[in-house]
């Protein structure tokens, strides 16, 4: 199966349904096996490869993450997500060799959480040092180079290649940081989607050291975003009636 087909997932209580579009109609895929739960699927793909996490049975009868990718036409185990307290948060891709993502672990040296960026180089992951914070990371977006940009529930941080450094405060977040993606320059752009009685949720920028506000056609709580290859700005989200919206940027 070609990887760089997009797959989808539906699923319903612990019944999960995959398929990959053929370019005339939805195939259905097997799943990785032993899925426990269908909820909290997580399907991610991109140059690296598709990439699924499920929820199945542990040793100690204990419902856990597991981490699976798809080589040729069978899913293959990573180990990962068991190294994590809640599996993977997200996935982003630059290349087929070069694959990010973030959540936390538990430090048995320390007996403490620690929040934790991974990289992967085409056949292994490696663990950059703990971020300076308590909270997970929710999303990550690559710069390349070696440089990435991390999510948590009330701050961005950025990796250089060496240290992590944390963005100016930004009172939106109100810790609830969700999705962190790249514009064309290369721009953080974070949704914040906070829930309605705390007032609108638009899009925010991280440019030049300073967060922007992005405004809208009508009042709008951005859900998810996407970035077209060509630097078109796509978003989801819902109205203070609960309409749902799409928005895009000219």
């Amino acid at each position: 199966m070609n990887t760089g087909v997009l797959m989808a997932a539906v699923h319903s209580g612990e019944r999960l349904y995959l398929a990959r579009f053929d370019g005339t109609a939805f195939q259905p895929v097997a799943p990785p096996p032993d899925v426990a739960y269908a909820y909290d699927t997580r399907l991610w793909a991109g140059p690296a490869g598709v990439w699924i996490q499920i929820r199945v049975p542990g040793p100690d009868s204990t419902i856990r993450p597991a981490l699976f990718r798809r080589v040729g036409d069978a899913w293959e185990a990573d180990p990962l997500a068991g190294r994590l307290q809640d599996g993977l948060s997200d996935l982003q891709a630059r290349t087929a060799t070069e694959a990010w993502t973030g959540s936390c672990r538990y430090n048995t040296a320390t007996e403490r959480s620690e929040a934790v960026v991974l990289h992967w180089n085409g056949s292994a992951w490696t663990m950059l040092p703990p971020l300076p914070t308590d909270s997970c990371v929710t999303s990550v977006a690559p710069t390349g180079g070696g440089t990435v940009w991390a999510l948590t529930y009330d701050t961005l941080y950025r990796w250089n290649g060496t240290t992590w450094t944390a963005s100016a405060p930004e009172g939106n977040f109100d810790n609830y940081g969700k999705k962190v993606r790249l514009d064309k320059d290369g721009n953080p752009l974070v949704i914040v989607p906070r829930p309605i009685i705390y007032g609108r949720a638009p899009l925010l920028r991280y440019a030049g050291g300073t967060w922007q506000t992005f405004t809208t056609p009508v009042e709008t709580w951005v859900g998810d975003l996407s970035v077209a290859p060509g630097g078109r700005i796509w978003v989801t989200g819902n109205t203070l009636i609960d309409s749902p919206v799409m928005l895009t940027s000219p």
